[in-house]
């Protein structure tokens, strides 16, 4: 395990995470599928299903990160299951279910 982002880890920068199945990974801290820090992300059509972490199992963002037409499902974490995002995360068309944290 990672400490952040157990499947992709990202920062700075501005990527495009299109089209992918990010599943199965785990963090010991955030983001066991995905970790993004600061600047600008966008992240669309991907599903990102049975990972875990401490907090945000599926997904963890933190800066001006776009989340469109994704799956987010069946992540694990002690805290925000599915996504912990920061007030600047905009989620467009998403289903997010199925995700288990306290």
């Amino acid at each position: 395990a990672t400490e952040n982002g157990g499947g992709i880890w990202y920062g700075p920068g501005t990527p495009t995470i299109s089209g992918c199945t990010i599943m199965g990974n785990t963090a010991e801290e955030g983001g066991g599928g995905v970790a993004c820090e600061e600047d600008a992300a966008t992240i669309s059509d991907c599903t990102i299903a049975e990972n875990t972490a401490s907090y945000g199992g599926g997904l963890w963002c933190w800066g001006n990160t776009t989340i469109i037409d994704c799956t987010i499902t069946e992540n694990t974490a002690t805290d925000a299951g599915g996504l912990a995002c920061g007030e600047e995360t905009t989620i467009i068309d998403c289903t997010i279910r199925a995700n288990r944290g306290g």
